[in-house]
């Protein structure tokens, strides 16, 4: 089938990345979608059908290549949520959770494509398969969460605590972008 993929490794130990909840993210499909995330909203705990729950907005996005994920600039509401901003300023709310629609999930067993959850196959039914390629990616929402799917998804700066200083984060992020320095 044409819309399907499989990994093949010589070394069956080798598989590719997966988060807790068992999905891929082609890095293919990653660089076709992360600037699609930029203007979208910032949310708490994927919640993003009520404008109740958004926090701010995304305001760039780059891949980035050596770490194989896309990073996001995001700006919080600081006045009228003081409380998340306070911990996100200190660390206690530091994990993100990309929220996105996906066109195919691909069973790493089977290979089945599934464009609708009626499509899964008992593998991706059960949940006993390796994992589930997410293919055709629409980006909804980045969440800000208790305990993310991926370990790794996390907020790794604070630009500016207070709007006097927001402008120089922004132009000193903006110039490390473009140089390719940025530490993530």
């Amino acid at each position: 089938n044409g819309d399907s993929l499989r990994w093949t490794c010589s070394d069956n130990n080798i598989r590719p990345y997966k988060n807790s909840n068992a999905d891929i993210f082609p890095e293919f499909e990653l660089l076709a979608a992360y600037k699609k995330w930029v203007g979208k909203p910032l949310c708490l705990d994927h919640k993003s059908s009520s404008v109740d729950m958004i926090r701010g907005i995304i305001v760039d996005t780059y891949y980035d290549r050596k770490n194989k994920r896309v990073v996001a600039l995001c700006a919080l509401d600081k006045v009228n949520y003081p409380d998340l901003a306070h911990k996100v300023s200190t660390g206690c709310a530091a994990s993100v959770s990309m929220g996105t629609g996906v066109g195919r999930a691909i069973c790493t067993d089977c290979g089945k494509v599934a464009r609708v959850e009626a499509d899964f196959c008992n593998h991706m039914r059960n949940k006993s398969c390796y994992g589930e390629i997410n293919c055709e990616l629409n980006p909804i929402e980045l969440s800000i969460v208790v305990n993310g799917a991926d370990p790794y998804a996390k907020i790794k700066h604070v630009l500016a605590h207070d709007l006097t200083k927001a402008e120089e984060g922004i132009a000193n992020y903006l110039q490390l972008k473009k140089s390719g320095n940025i530490d993530t």
